[in-house]
């Protein structure tokens, strides 16, 4: 449970840290052990917008490792209500919320 919980935790950080973080600011170098495979660094940036970036890094050697992510939106590629240069891709879902999801399915 302990795994699972921590694999999709990741997922979702993954994908939020790749849209949004310049590559090659992380200073892995000070980051922290989460596990022996996971390591956690944080980035704060003012532009575009003020972000505060939290990225892992895996070793997906891992044979215990596994990616789950949110399903396909309601709307799916039509363009967001909220912000007209993007199209709908994904669900939006609070972390602890898709947890919560996830562990009512077994996941």
């Amino acid at each position: 449970m302990h795994r699972r919980f921590w694999s999709t935790l990741l997922a979702l950080l993954l994908m939020l840290g790749a849209a949004a973080a310049p590559e090659g600011l992380f200073d892995w170098s000070t980051a922290k052990a989460v596990t022996r495979d996971i390591r956690h660094a944080e980035l704060t940036l003012k532009e575009p917008r003020p972000l505060k970036i939290h990225a892992l890094k895996v070793d997906c050697r891992n044979p215990y490792l596994q990616f789950v992510t949110t399903g396909r939106a309601e709307g799916w590629g039509e363009v967001m209500p909220d912000c007209k240069k993007f199209r709908i891709r994904t669900r939006r879902q609070r972390t602890l919320d898709f947890v919560a999801e996830m562990r009512k399915k077994g996941i």
